[in-house]
């Protein structure tokens, strides 16, 4: 799948949930959630980018599952920074420091902190 049909996607979705709107309050989506087939090999695979303590890359689009896409969704921060969460797993904001959840996919309370500070 090549960038523009894999772009126009995630705009047409990205459009979609705009219309929905939402409150004031709730941190802004800047991306969608996409899982779109593909057999290009062009995305890096998630299970190299996800790691706990590596660092994400401030560009990360999204990364491949086995043989799908799974396109990078991020929450505008107040900051100007995007925080991004991964498989209720991991998350950072892009160029920053990946950690894992801690306990079962709650986040923990380094999540709570970086969220807190993302949007608090």
């Amino acid at each position: 799948m090549n960038r523009s049909l894999t772009a126009g996607i995630a705009l047409s979705a990205t459009l979609m949930l705009a219309s929905c709107g939402g409150g004031s309050d709730e941190p802004k989506e800047s991306s969608a959630t996409t899982t779109t087939a593909t057999s290009s090999g062009t995305q890096p695979k998630c299970v190299d980018v996800w790691v706990s303590g590596k660092t994400i890359p401030k560009d990360y689009e999204g990364c491949s599952k086995g043989d799908t896409i799974e396109a990078a969704v991020t929450l505008d921060c107040r900051d100007g920074s995007k925080f991004i969460t991964y498989d209720d797993r991991f998350f950072a904001t892009l160029g920053g420091k990946i950690t894992a959840y801690e306990g079962n996919g709650e986040g923990g309370a380094a999540y709570q902190k970086a969220y807190d500070a993302c949007f608090g």
